[in-house]
């Protein structure tokens, strides 16, 4: 098994339980960091991406 890699890093916009992005579907909210990511990486392939979920104090 290849050592992992972190080539880039984004975050998407910070909310608030029940505020503005409350029905914003996680999927919509990730693909334009998605985009932005590979963008940044053209004709290279993206074999895993971790998403990351935090609720809570």
């Amino acid at each position: 098994m290849e050592a992992p890699v972190v080539v880039a890093a984004r975050r998407t916009p910070i909310g608030t339980a029940g505020g503005a992005l409350r029905d914003v579907p996680a999927a919509d909210l990730a693909a334009p960091v998605l985009a932005s990511l590979t963008a940044e990486v053209p004709g290279v392939p993206v074999l895993d991406v971790v998403l990351g979920n935090c609720t809570g104090p």
